[in-house]
């Protein structure tokens, strides 16, 4: 995965007129020593001042992280600034930045980027027996336009990203989450991705130390106030599967809540039994009269470092079919309509019912780093899932753009637009199947206000 520091870097690697990238040997206070720009006594003594000195890799950011360099000894290799002294004074593993603008100016272009850089993306929503769907739990759906397709499964799983793939959440810490998931602040635990897996690519890391760790989502029980669109009586199942070494660590439960968040009823798994190995744990519960919430939690309660692979709650009770998730999805083959305004709401066919999904595929912005790590210069060595070549390119046009060097930022606008393009380009092929959904039984709109 590409950092805030990867990107810069690249920016520098296919714009060299940027700035360069160099492997530190020695710091001293006030001193670099790189052994590649030991060029002699004849090259130009000009060459690496004024430049912006960045060591995204000390152990003592922010105050390490930025100096103005003031002298080069081109027979040492030694580049010199007259800032405050270096606290970190060690080089082992660290590059030096030499660029030519400020450094803020590259991270406020990458950021600019990812904002503005999308993605394919498919969410789900359970389905009700009414025929409207707000689509405002979606923040990127604000334009038509972002909506590529509509379809329609038969899955009766009610939560999105069922095996922990999508990761576009950047926490205040830094590090990227679960879509959807609401993880557990405890001050002891620790969330993060892990590429060790039953099935897909990732997984989540929980890891308990003192205090128990908790990760959580919560389902409306009722879309529109009507009784029939409600599951409320009804069987709701909470599945888990995960590894765990501990006995009686890990378990699943789902919880019929008021609108307040006070519980009415709770039904809790058994626990996992510690061999290590993935294991499915169920909670079967009988969603409450009164409930107007559902949530569903996971919970390690013994310290050890436990691994989730899936985590998703559905109407019924857990079958082969929805273990294998095999539910192909009909897309509707005809163009959508819009009204303008927002949230969105899409109108579907009233026979679809409770229990199965509707799909949607949208192109999606990537997420940014945190602003507040970035504004405070501790973002370098965060992490990120967006492709390093195609943001790089669009943050050197968005720079030249920042800097009003139209000629340049024309140049790399289209290098960029053209990558963008090829990266959100689908050949559909016949994917369409069978069309269940007449032409104007499943247009998005919009509300009006």
């Amino acid at each position: 995965m590409p950092t805030l520091a990867d990107f810069r870097r690249e920016m520098t690697r296919i714009d060299p007129g940027l700035g360069s990238t160099h492997a530190m040997n020695a710091a001293g206070k006030r001193t670099i020593t790189v052994n590649t720009l030991k060029y002699g006594a004849r090259a130009s003594i000009n060459r690496f001042t004024e430049k912006w000195m960045v060591r995204a890799d000390s152990a003592t950011l922010p105050n390490d992280r930025v100096r103005l360099s003031y002298d080069y000894d081109p027979t040492a290799g030694v580049i010199s600034h007259e800032g405050g002294d270096y606290s970190d004074t060690t080089s082992t593993n660290e590059v030096l930045e030499l660029l030519e603008h400020e450094p803020h100016l590259y991270d406020e272009a990458i950021q600019e980027c990812l904002r503005t850089t999308r993605f394919r993306d498919i969410e789900v929503m359970p389905t009700h027996n009414a025929d409207r769907y707000w689509l405002d739990q979606f923040s990127w759906m604000t334009d038509p336009g972002h909506i590529v397709r509509v379809g329609w499964k038969q899955s009766p799983v009610m939560t999105g990203n069922r095996n922990m793939e999508k990761w576009n959440v950047t926490s205040t810490a830094g590090v990227l989450e679960p879509d959807l998931w609401t993880l557990g602040k405890e001050s002891s635990a620790t969330y993060a991705r892990s590429n060790i897996t039953r099935r897909g690519a990732y997984s989540l890391s929980v890891t308990r130390s003192g205090t128990n760790c908790t990760f959580s989502i919560t389902v409306p029980v009722m879309e529109t106030g009507v009784a029939q669109d409600s599951i409320q009586g009804l069987t709701a199942t909470g599945v888990l599967v995960c590894r765990s070494a501990e006995s009686s660590s890990v378990t699943v439960k789902v919880d019929s809540q008021s609108a307040s968040g006070s519980s009415l009823a709770s039904t809790t798994s058994s626990a996992h039994t510690g061999g290590g190995a993935w294991e499915e744990l169920t909670s079967e519960h009988t969603v409450n009269a009164s409930a107007e919430l559902l949530v569903m939690t996971g919970t390690v309660s013994v310290n050890e470092a436990a691994l989730v692979d899936e985590f998703y709650l559905m109407k019924g009770g857990l079958n082969d079919s929805v273990r294998r998730d095999i539910a192909g999805t009909t897309w509707n083959r005809f163009p959508a309509s819009f009204e303008q305004g927002q949230p969105l709401q899409l109108i579907a066919p009233k026979n679809i019912g409770l229990g199965q999904q509707i799909v949607i595929e949208s192109e999606r912005p990537y997420t940014t780093f945190d602003e507040t790590r970035v504004r405070a210069q501790t973002a370098d060595l965060d992490p990120h899932d967006a492709p390093i070549r195609l943001i790089a390119q669009g943050a050197v046009y968005r720079l030249y753009e920042k800097m009003g060097e139209d000629e340049q930022a024309e140049k790399w606008r289209r290098r960029y637009q053209e990558m963008a393009a090829r990266h959100l380009a689908v050949d559909r092929g016949t994917d369409f199947g069978i069309n269940l959904f007449p032409a104007n039984k499943m247009v998005p709109a919009a509300r009006i206000r």
